[in-house]
């Protein structure tokens, strides 16, 4: 990290994230420039590997952020939150960008493929 960070990091908990793919978890140590001594490296999200199941993840995906959950929150003295059964429509601005994008953006059960004809 360089040296004129706004803020004071050394001694303090921090992650390092290459887009989400790679986090990394460790202390930041000042040595004339702040390092991150990494601790530990988290589990990858199964959701980087395909963003389009962000909001409609694969029964294998879903699966594997359950089991990740499950662990957490009992490791928190938590419960699962309810998720409801009906996906919420889209919104103003995520039909937008399903508009935009068509096919390769994230996109909701009951969105409308906004795709031109003939370009799929």
């Amino acid at each position: 990290m360089p040296r004129h960070m706004p803020w004071e990091a050394a001694g303090k908990k921090a992650t390092l994230s290459f887009i989400g793919l790679e986090t990394f978890v460790g202390d930041v140590i000042e040595d004339g420039v702040h390092w991150l001594a990494v601790e530990r490296a988290l589990p990858e999200s199964p959701l980087m590997r395909n963003p389009r199941e962000v909001l409609q993840p694969s029964p294998e995906v879903r699966a594997k952020l359950m089991a990740r959950l499950e662990v957490e929150v009992a490791r928190r003295g938590q419960t699962i939150p309810n998720i409801p059964d009906q996906l919420p429509a889209p919104t103003r601005l995520a039909a937008a960008r399903f508009a935009h994008y068509g096919k390769s953006a994230p996109t909701v059960e009951g969105t409308v493929d906004a795709t031109p004809s003939g370009s799929a």
